[in-house]
């Protein structure tokens, strides 16, 4: 479905699991962003964030 590559023989290893899951996070993250994402914050009067 995300289309990230996957190999078996790798998968137990922290580093292959790290990296995956950080590129589905960014896929994710991406593919929200452009069906239009969440709308811009507006800044307060105060300059409070």
């Amino acid at each position: 479905m995300a289309g990230i590559p996957f190999s078996q023989s790798q998968a137990h290893s922290a580093l292959y699991g790290a990296t995956r899951t950080a590129e589905l996070f960014c896929t994710i993250v991406n593919r929200w962003r452009n069906l239009g994402g969440w709308p811009p914050t507006l800044a307060s009067k105060s300059g409070d964030f």
